[in-house]
């Protein structure tokens, strides 16, 4: 008799040990989820997307020309 009731307070504690976690992932990983990109939304709007990423927002590429090489196509083949 007494082994049942140990037996069945396992199961429950089990299963309420096992909701709990469950709600606690769910509120945690949704709070988590919020700060961080909340932190991040706060860094791209002090410091502007364009320092960030390193484009110049003017520019049409990202495209820097290397320096010393020539740009005749005999001088290209033989540099690379």
């Amino acid at each position: 008799m007494l082994n049942k009731i140990k037996l069945t307070l396992k199961k429950i504690t089990r299963k309420l040990t096992s909701a709990i976690q469950k709600v606690l992932i769910t509120v945690l990983l949704t709070f988590f989820y919020f700060v961080v990109f909340g932190i991040t939304f706060i860094i791209m709007y002090i410091f502007k997307r364009s320092i960030l990423t390193g484009h110049n927002k003017d520019a049409r590429t990202s495209w820097v020309q290397a320096d010393g090489y020539q740009e005749n196509l005999e001088e290209s083949l033989r540099q690379s």
